[in-house]
């Protein structure tokens, strides 16, 4: 679960997908948090609170509590436009040398 487990990953998700989409409909930077929050819950896509049992007041949660939920779910926008790794591995996995050479020794102790 999230640091703040009121942030579902469905409405993380949505979040992300309009921030996203802001930035490529501007050609430029993102779109406040803040304000992509207010968007989408004024048009019922999130809901980000919670509710308290004994008063039935609804209680959202704050923009910290959905960009740490975003950071948790790995969609938040700097972690969504972080580059790809320069170097690919030329091997399977970073132990195929070391494992190929323990291979033909356990094949040169059976002969």
């Amino acid at each position: 679960m999230p640091p703040s487990s009121r942030v579902t990953r469905d409405e993380a998700l949505h979040i992300a997908a309009l921030t996203e989409e802001t930035r490529r409909l501007t050609g430029t930077g993102t779109l406040p948090l803040e304000e992509v929050i207010g968007m989408a819950r004024a048009n019922g896509l999130i809901n980000a609170g919670r509710v308290d049992t004994s008063t039935g007041e609804f209680t959202p949660v704050g923009v910290s509590a959905v960009r740490r939920a975003l950071r948790h779910y790995h969609v938040h926008p700097s972690q969504l436009n972080a580059p790809t790794p320069a170097t690919s591995l030329s091997s399977p996995h970073p132990n195929w040398v070391m494992a190929r050479a323990a291979r033909a020794r356990a094949r040169c102790a059976r002969n």
